[in-house]
């Protein structure tokens, strides 16, 4: 609890990242609600591929800053002198980033999503796909983060690894917000949850693996 509640206090200190990201959220949506003329009539069949790819660059691109205030010089040593394990490490960090960063985009999506000219059931589908989705967006997210920790630019070199990889997620969640204000929750709503769960399940390991690469390297 002591590492979650650390990260959670280091995350709202930097506002860089969460407030980066709802903003990013914002301005793509505005760009491109623009760019199409502001008719909702062009926009709410779009809506669903314009929120998912607003949700995966705003997470991918908040992910490099909050790592960097994570890990200070040493911290890692300190982390296993502690006895604390680095999967308990990556866990907090999870859970942290979900709740401070993915939450308010998931609270914006819904008003978004009406706003591009979704019904209201189909807004409520698109929005559930995002949140369906977004542990494996957040879990893609941590493996390039700590994967990139030491280069200086990693915030587009964690979208360049993570894109990707979301390519499944990001099909079953398209036909699953499409497909949901006529059949509701579909075989493509279970798809998803089932690559968001195998996704989180495999980074967990794999992100403590590399923590504990990184600090072996020096």
């Amino acid at each position: 609890m002591s590492l979650l509640s650390r990260e959670l206090l280091l995350t709202r200190r930097l506002a860089g990242s969460w407030v980066f990201a709802l903003v990013f959220f914002a301005l793509f949506a505005s760009i491109c609600a623009i760019a199409l003329g502001g008719s909702r009539a062009v926009m709410a069949p779009i809506a669903p591929a314009l929120l998912w790819i607003a949700l995966i660059l705003s997470v991918l691109l908040a992910t490099g800053g909050s790592w960097q205030a994570s890990l200070p010089d040493g911290y890692l040593e300190q982390l296993r002198l502690s006895g604390r394990s680095f999967a308990g490490f990556a866990l907090s960090k999870a859970l942290a980033m979900a709740l401070t960063i993915i939450v308010p985009l998931l609270i914006a999506a819904f008003p978004v999503a009406i706003a591009f000219g979704q019904s209201a059931q189909a807004a409520l589908g698109l929005t559930l796909s995002l949140v369906l989705g977004s542990p494996a967006i957040l879990a893609y997210a941590l493996l390039a983060g700590a994967a990139t920790l030491r280069l200086s630019q990693g915030g587009m070199v964690i979208i360049l690894i993570s894109l990707p990889f979301l390519v499944p997620t990001l099909m079953f969640g398209l036909s699953f917000s499409q497909a949901y204000e006529r059949y509701g929750f579909n075989a493509d709503g279970l798809a998803l949850m089932g690559v968001s769960l195998i996704s989180v399940a495999a980074a967990i390991p794999a992100v403590a693996a590399i923590l504990q690469a990184t600090m072996e390297d020096g």
